[in-house]
């Protein structure tokens, strides 16, 4: 610590002549009873919030022990002692942890008894020697706050103060027959009780916390200033009053129980050093505190004094970091389901590829089979049924690739009034009587860039959703919209969307609801909570593809027995750009005799564009494999008219195969098709030079058309 000076210096002190007749003269040499000295000890327990403070006076054969709290010896050997310590210095002497000091090594004080581990220790000067300390200590290790070590200075010099006082009046009385120097020494005692008294004026009046004092039938006996701000009362208030009016009411028999519990069993049930509880104002309202209590005695009478502290501050902080630990975990929960969705996206982009071809092949050969028979044949009606199949499989395949934002828009600026009129007009029909449909639409038009078609398949699912659920019964299905601005935090907690204005959808029914686990698996494809039979799983699926290929996003706020509601948020006017291209329509044309070279890695598909091509009138050459397409090209490259590829085979892709003909034969019109076309991959297609692209599910429908396009038949 700053200023020791060794232990050779504390052994020279202690036996220092005029530091023992100090001692002596002051009548320090003996334990007696000083009331002044016990509101000392009192007031530095309290202030520091430590179970025990002490005075201690030092000589050659010991420590003797002037006042305390929460001690009970009077005398303790040079060995035990910590106070002897502060006679290094002038300054406080503070051991944040006594076991880690060598000086305390083996002190029976810390290895037995009380257990000292906190020690600090404001050595009391007088006429330039230290004769003691005002010492506080504890069982548990700790540190002083800046504020602590100031009180305990001026408690020190207050007894310092006390002790001039008593050499003053003791040099009066042995000078009882001069007067004059009798009367000079009182003055001067009288001074510095005064000065001892603005000493504990100050103390009280600059502390933040609010001090009460109360006698054992819980009268408060004193307040200090700090008591208004607090709890709104004048200390002269609150004087001689009970401690109730502190307290709300349902406190108040459970304080009285237990002070009596402990004046009559001296056992604690409470932390004295720092309890929570709440306090009253006085215009009724309440707030929360941390309450330190210590005990002392006053005029042979039992009295309490607390320390309190307002908690509104730190309360309000942890209550601010409790919401944001909310909204970071809401936050993490909606990404970690974004994620989960989009990694659902990705692998159902990827079966409807492979699916497609699947569908292609179906209904390619079901209508040439339909061609090759006549319209009486037996087959026809099986034939028929499998195409329809087909059509259906094909319309679910669309449904997922929609759920995976792999599907083309059409966008265009729309206006919301009108695209849910027509949604209005196409339910109604379909939807039970029993179920009232209804809409609160502002006064003013409401403008999105979106695909109309795919809004209203939307807000179709959604309310063919709700009047399922609610499964014949009556109820209420309401479609609303308003606009509404985006700061960043809700565009965030929204999943990621860009602040503005945005169009605020939504779908709200009086159903069932549903519980908390459902909601958090509504939007997986081919989850359903119908019978076997009754639902595919992809209507939410598809309204989630929809929204988020729009730049939205989607939530849902549901409980049992509560209905449901359904939130959309799209961009409100041209935030959103979209150019993808819009699907061929199919007409009839004839090849007049054209050489297409098609190649496909599925045998299906090749077999089944060959028939489908030549009897639309063009000669096609068909390969499994890319690289023998390639090696017949290059031996007569000037033989074909076009060339159509599928795009994702193996070895060599749609767009190698591209690359490769474009560098024998420049300028060859080259189309690719392919079960799932992406808009990143048409990007990709459009930079290579590819002059057009199909859906091979519609290779039926679009593939002869397309065809002629190119060739300009």
């Amino acid at each position: 610590m700053a200023g020791t000076l060794g232990p050779n210096h504390i052994v020279s002190e202690l036996v220092n002549p005029t530091r023992l007749a100090l001692l002596q003269t002051l009548d320090l040499l003996r334990p007696h009873h000083d009331a002044s000295f016990d509101r000392v000890t009192a007031t530095a327990a309290l202030a520091t919030g430590r179970p025990t403070a002490l005075i201690t006076f030092i000589t050659p054969d010991g420590q003797w022990v002037a006042s305390r709290v929460g001690w009970d010896r009077l005398f303790h050997p040079l060995s035990e002692s910590f106070c002897v310590h502060t006679l290094d210095s002038d300054a406080l002497l503070e051991v944040c942890d006594v076991t880690a000091d060598p000086r305390f090594q083996g002190n029976a004080l810390v290895t037995e008894g009380p257990m000292v581990r906190f020690y600090a220790g404001q050595p009391i000067c007088f006429d330039g020697h230290s004769l003691g300390a005002v010492c506080v200590l504890d069982a548990v290790p700790g540190a002083l706050t800046p504020d602590e070590v100031t009180i305990l200075r001026h408690l020190a010099d207050l007894v310092t103060d006390l002790l001039r006082v008593r050499l003053e009046r003791s040099q009066a009385e042995q000078q009882r027959a001069k007067s004059e120097a009798l009367m000079a020494a009182l003055e001067r005692s009288e001074m510095t009780l005064r000065e001892s008294e603005e000493r504990y004026r100050l103390l009280w009046q600059t502390t933040t916390d609010a001090v009460l004092i109360i006698d054992d039938a819980s009268v408060i006996r004193f307040a200090n200033p700090a008591l208004q701000t607090l709890f709104g009362r004048l200390p002269e208030d609150v004087i001689g009053q009970p401690l109730a009016m502190l307290q709300p009411a349902r406190l108040r028999s459970a304080h009285d129980r237990g002070l009596a519990a402990y004046l009559r069993t001296g056992e604690r049930r409470l932390d004295w050093r720092a309890t929570e509880t709440v306090g009253l104002r006085a215009d009724g309202s309440e707030v929360p505190i941390e309450v330190a209590f210590s005990e002392l005695e006053v005029g042979g009478r039992r009295h309490f004094a607390a320390f309190i502290r307002d908690l509104s501050e730190r309360n309000r902080a942890q209550q601010a970091l409790r919401r944001n630990e909310a909204a970071r975990s809401e936050l993490e929960d909606h990404l970690r389901q974004a994620q989960k969705l989009e990694a659902i996206g990705v692998l159902a982009g990827g079966i409807a590829h492979d699916f497609n071809n699947i569908v292609a092949g179906i209904l390619g050969n079901t209508q040439l089979a339909l061609d090759d028979l006549e319209p009486q044949h037996a087959a026809v009606q099986s034939l028929q049924q499998i195409r329809k199949a087909g059509l259906r499989g094909r319309e679910m395949v669309q449904q997922i690739l929609t759920f995976a934002r792999r599907r083309p828009k059409r966008a265009a600026h729309c206006e919301l009034q009108e695209l849910v009129d027509e949604t209005m007009s196409l339910l109604r029909p379909t939807i039970p009587t029993s179920v009232k449909v209804q809409t609160q639409l502002p006064g003013r038009p409401l403008r999105v860039f979106a695909d109309a078609t795919q809004v209203e398949q939307a807000l179709i699912n959604l309310c063919a959703n709700a009047w399922q659920a609610m499964a014949g019964r009556p109820g209420r299905i309401v479609i609303g919209a308003e606009e509404t601005a985006l700061d960043r935090e809700a565009a965030e907690r929204l999943g990621g969307l860009a602040p503005g204005r945005h169009v605020h959808l939504f779908v709200r029914d009086d159903g069932p609801g549903m519980d908390e686990a459902t909601v958090k698996r509504v939007f997986e494809p081919f989850f359903t909570t119908k019978p076997e039979g009754e639902g595919t799983g992809l209507g939410l699926s598809v309204v989630h593809g929809i929204v988020s290929g729009h730049g939205g996003a989607i939530t849902v706020d549901s409980a049992l027995g509560k209905g449901t509601t359904f939130h959309i948020w799209l961009p409100a006017g041209d935030n959103v750009a979209v150019t993808e291209p819009v699907p061929m329509q199919p007409q009839p044309v004839h090849g007049a005799g054209r050489h297409v070279m098609y190649v496909d890695d599925d045998e299906v598909m090749t077999l089944m564009v060959s028939r489908l091509l030549e009897r639309s009138g063009y000669r096609v050459s068909a390969f499994g494999h890319a690289a023998d397409a390639l090696l017949s090209f290059e031996n007569a490259p000037w033989d074909v008219d076009v060339v159509v590829t599928d795009l994702n085979m193996p070895g060599l892709s749609g767009l190698d195969v591209l690359r490769e003909i474009n560098a024998i034969r420049p300028g060859l019109p080259v189309i690719i098709g392919s079960g799932n076309l992406p808009p990143e991959l048409l990007v990709d297609a459009e930079r290579a030079g590819v002059r057009a692209t199909f859906h091979k599910q519609n290779t039926l429908e679009e593939l002869p058309a397309l065809l002629a396009e190119v060739l300009g038949l």
